[in-house]
């Protein structure tokens, strides 16, 4: 038996002024696929043949239009044309594809699936929490799976679910359907931290429901409120080959919960105004090293242009203004640049150099100029969503500046040890992310997040939708027609 495998991975924020085209996109096909989504190799394992069409991947960032989506879909179709048509199809989505002028990326490519192989093929998906889940997506595939942490730390193993749940209703004979219920409420994945109450407790109402053996996947998702389109809110989709009434009694619970717990979600950490997060975090960091401060308007996980460098201004503003804080040695990441970092890269460490950074591209980005010592510059590793890229550090005073080329999310402490940069020497490090992820988490001791400008207000109600919108909780106290929407999706089929 023959199993397609592959997908496309972009959670796209449609306030970024950045464009992005498909070669943006890190690809792998063949071998370097099976070796990237290493969960397929569950199939190879259990004796089934494995089509490698293509994985395409990229950090959170602006959507494609329709012309440069169409590049992906021809390439899957182009790498396995000749191989007839599967016997099952996995899939490695996101969830929070928009393409501009269509909607949503993973409904419009699944329905070409659809159109090339049929209804009959069992088309199984692994997606992200921060995906956008809604009713006419689900029901066109057979199993629906999402990560069960923010911050992601199960990426792997939720594309093990999905590639077992697979084999297992190949080997069983039985095909599966997923129904889908939209709640109407969404949050910044800031107040959605699913170590903590109430996003806790959902998860384990859900996970209940498969360990009672009623369902083969409950799979929540939070939704992604930068994406202006009707489809960002909350979901639970539900997989399984029966619907009980059981089962549905439980899911209407599970959904009763997560709806009346909606005033309970909240920020994990600090979230403060730019003047009073600056003048706590810099008072914070006289005392103690590694305070985190994230910039959390142009936090480069939910997709913004990553060159807004409002912050680093606000910061050396701040210093000169207080001289007291002077002595603070702060460490600024990573701004896109790629103008500034050329420019860096033809001079040598300890020459002074002036310079315009950040700003240039997306309009409403800040630059800050200025005079600065180049420190050294180097070259960013490739990872499995971005290509390597050169990288510039640079110093005013006691405060270095970090410069990509291009676009970068510095997630992990590793990244900064590939360059060769020491967190332990900085008192403050202030970074273009929302929440910490883990392992930033566990070297911070403390952090705050400010509602700095730009394409992800950590407000809602900032949020600048083309339309008005009022069709979910927090932007407005709606009421949810529980039996409405039961009928109108659950019951449906």
């Amino acid at each position: 038996m023959k199993v397609l495998v592959g997908g496309i991975h972009q959670e796209a924020n449609t306030f970024s002024g950045v464009r992005m085209v498909y070669n943006d996109f890190r690809r792998y096909h063949g071998a370097e696929l099976l070796d990237c989504l290493t969960q397929c190799r569950l199939f190879k394992e259990a004796g089934y043949e494995v089509i490698p069409a293509v994985f395409a991947t990229t950090i959170p960032s602006a959507p494609l239009d329709r012309t440069e989506f169409d590049k992906f879909t021809e390439d899957f179709f182009s790498s396995c044309n000749d191989k007839g048509v599967p016997d099952a199809i996995y899939l490695c989505m996101h969830g929070a594809m928009y393409i501009k002028g269509v909607g949503s990326g993973e409904l419009y490519f699944i329905k070409k699936l659809r159109e090339k192989y049929g209804e009959k093929v069992p088309v199984f998906a692994s997606f992200d929490f921060h995906g956008n889940m809604f009713p006419e997506l689900a029901e066109k595939l057979n199993y629906v799976t999402a990560y069960k942490t923010a911050p992601h730390v199960d990426e792997t193993e939720t594309g093990e679910r999905a590639v077992r749940a697979l084999i297992s209703s190949l080997k069983s004979g039985k095909i599966p359907e997923v129904k889908c219920i939209s709640i109407p409420m969404t949050f910044p994945g800031e107040m959605v931290i699913t170590g903590e109450f109430p996003s806790c407790e959902i998860q384990s109402c859900t996970e209940a429901i498969v360990r009672d053996k009623l369902a083969m996947e409950v799979s929540w998702f939070c939704g992604f409120i930068w994406s202006d389109s009707m489809e960002n809110h909350m979901s639970l989709a539900v997989t399984s080959w029966e619907f009980s009434e059981e089962l549905d009694k439980r899911v209407k619970a599970a959904v009763n919960k997560i709806w009346s717990l909606r005033r309970e979600f909240h920020f994990n950490i600090p979230a403060l105004e730019v003047d009073e997060g600056l003048h706590t975090a810099l008072e914070r960091a006289g005392n103690m090293k590694k305070v985190f401060l994230s910039d959390s308007g142009d936090n480069v996980t939910a997709g913004t242009s990553g060159d807004n460098a409002f912050m680093a201004e606000a910061i050396l503003k701040y210093i000169k203004k207080h001289p007291s804080c002077a002595d603070r040695k702060i460490l600024i990441t990573g701004i896109a640049d790629r103008e500034a970092v050329n420019c860096c890269t033809k001079r040598e460490p300890g020459e002074e150099l002036i310079l315009s950074i950040g700003g240039k591209l997306d309009s409403s980005s800040t630059a800050v100029e200025g005079c600065f010592t180049l420190i050294r510059t180097g070259v960013i590793p490739e990872s499995r969503s971005n290509k390597s890229m050169p990288f510039a550090l640079v110093r005013k005073g006691n405060t270095d500046i970090l410069l990509n080329a291009e676009r970068y999310a510095y997630t992990d402490p590793r990244q900064f040890e590939a360059l060769d940069i020491d967190l332990e020497e900085y008192d403050l490090i202030c970074i273009k992310l929302g929440y910490l992820y883990a392992e930033l988490e566990e070297i911070a001791n403390a952090a705050y997040m400010v509602f700095s400008p730009g394409n992800a207000p950590q407000k809602p109600r900032m949020i600048p939708y083309a339309k008005e919108r009022k069709d979910f909780y927090p932007l407005a106290d709606v009421e949810f027609d529980m039996d409405g929407e039961w009928e109108g999706w659950w019951k449906r089929g």
